[in-house]
């Protein structure tokens, strides 16, 4: 039963994630700083896609790779 909620919580936290997302994707500028040198000076930018939505693929993945893993496992039966 916990794992159930488990699931569903995880789905909704990377659901919201997205929305986030989509909701600030018009209201931000095209170039993102995305990285500042040690004199705090902004020296990398990334397109606002990136920035918005690279953590929530990033989570979506791993995600379904935590999920994948167990059906893969040759050991499932020791745990």
């Amino acid at each position: 039963m916990c794992n159930k909620w488990l699931n569903k919580i995880s789905i909704l936290v990377i659901g919201l994630s997205f929305l986030v997302g989509l909701y600030f994707y018009p209201k931000m500028p095209d170039r993102m700083a995305s990285h500042w040198n040690i004199r705090n000076e902004i020296d990398g930018y990334m397109p606002k896609l990136w920035g918005l939505f690279l953590m929530p693929v990033l989570s979506l993945g791993m995600y379904g790779l935590f999920l994948f893993i167990p059906k893969i496992d040759p050991l499932k039966e020791n745990i």
